[in-house]
């Protein structure tokens, strides 16, 4: 299986806060590029993520992913 090619970092954006790991399907959306960071835990124990994700303006000649 090959792996979808990396974006550069400045073509991510990070959303706003960190999420817990059930809360991830709740974000994607199809035809997007997700990076998903371990960002520690929260006090009950629970990991965090921190996500980036691929602007949904871009223009194909900015690098959208295809």
């Amino acid at each position: 299986m090959t792996l979808p090619p990396i974006p550069p970092p400045d073509l991510l954006k990070r959303l706003p806060g960190y999420y817990r790991r059930w809360e991830l399907t709740e974000l994607v959306m199809p035809d997007r590029y997700y990076f998903f960071e371990a960002a520690g835990q929260h006090e009950d124990g629970e990991d965090l993520f921190a996500v980036y994700i691929q602007p949904a303006d871009l223009e194909p000649s900015e690098g959208r992913l295809q």
